[in-house]
């Protein structure tokens, strides 16, 4: 499938004008918009809530609105706009309203979806869109690209062929977020790494210790389970009471950084029961073979010096 059309969903910046509605209970409202052709709603997957597609033309005849636009021009349904007549902010632009689309993201998720909306206008196409087959590999895709490279200058020998791919510039959008994450990632491995390895040493000396109390435990009938519990509580108790300080500035961090996103999820409880639980479970089992080993141990060998 091919389009051609001003800028893809996904471009940087749309261009921008006043689309209104004079009919009653009507309204002015600053939107943006592209000018495309019939194809441009299939290939990139938009959904129509109401009405029907542009169809074809070479010139201006026809709009299709997204939820928001037509709610913020005054109707309280999408298919309420259908077949009413609307003016974009220039000369000899008032036509019909034929479809309204689901929103959709024409920018990232730090942004809300604002009024957008579409007409056909040959002479403003500046892009071509191409939905590829799939499962060609990757040599068929690059004969695919040769062959659309070859077209391209056939049509447009003065103009430089470039192509990007739509999942490859949406992906753009967060690379800050994703740098981050894997950032955050890394430090996370090395922090329980460095954290294990000093219970591991921290739980071998208290283990020599305490080897002699352990031994005359085991003499009066102590068992491993009691002699593991013993060693493991004290620093258990120590990663809950690290885990209450840090989950209130965990909450206080994440939720500011949440809210440079106007689509955001929320932070929930379970997310700080999970991450305390995998972090006491992956203490107790650093702690828990030094504990046994210790518990293990014959008492004799340690008593019998004494």
């Amino acid at each position: 499938m091919v389009s051609r059309h001003h800028a893809t969903p996904a471009a940087q910046r749309h261009s921008g004008s006043f689309i209104e509605y004079k009919g009653a209970g009507g309204a002015k409202v600053d939107a943006s918009f592209d000018f495309c052709d019939e194809n441009y709603v299939p290939l990139f997957g938009l959904k129509i809530v109401a009405g029907r597609n542009l169809s074809h033309s070479d010139t201006l005849k026809e709009y299709l609105l997204n939820e928001t636009c037509a709610k913020a021009l005054g109707f309280s349904k999408p298919a309420d706009a259908i077949g009413k007549t609307v003016e974009m902010g220039m000369s000899d632009s008032k036509r019909q309203v034929v479809g309204v689309v689901k929103d959709f993201h024409s920018k990232s998720l730090h942004e809300v979806i604002t009024p957008f909306f579409m007409g056909t206008l040959k002479g403003r196409a500046r892009t071509v869109s191409i939905k590829l087959a799939t499962g060609t590999g990757v040599d068929g895709f690059k004969t695919t690209i040769a062959q659309v490279e070859k077209a391209w200058k056939k049509v447009y020998p003065n103009e430089k062929f470039e192509y990007a791919f739509l999942d490859q510039t949406i992906a753009g959008f967060y690379d800050k977020e994703q740098k981050t994450a894997q950032l955050m990632k890394t430090a996370m491995l090395i922090a329980i790494f460095i954290s294990c390895m000093g219970l591991f040493g921290l739980a071998t000396f208290t283990a020599q210790q305490r080897v002699k109390e352990i031994g005359i435990r085991k003499v009066l009938g102590a068992s491993v389970t009691n002699i593991v519990s013993m060693l493991s509580k004290d620093f258990l108790v120590l990663v809950i009471i690290a885990l209450l300080i840090a989950s209130p500035i965990a909450f206080y961090l994440m939720y500011n950084w949440l809210q440079d996103f106007a689509y955001r999820v929320n932070i929930s409880l379970w997310m700080f029961l999970s991450s305390g639980l995998a972090a006491i479970i992956i203490a107790f089992a650093t702690v828990s073979f030094q504990a046994i080993k210790a518990a293990l141990a014959n008492p004799v060998n340690s008593l019998r010096n004494e």
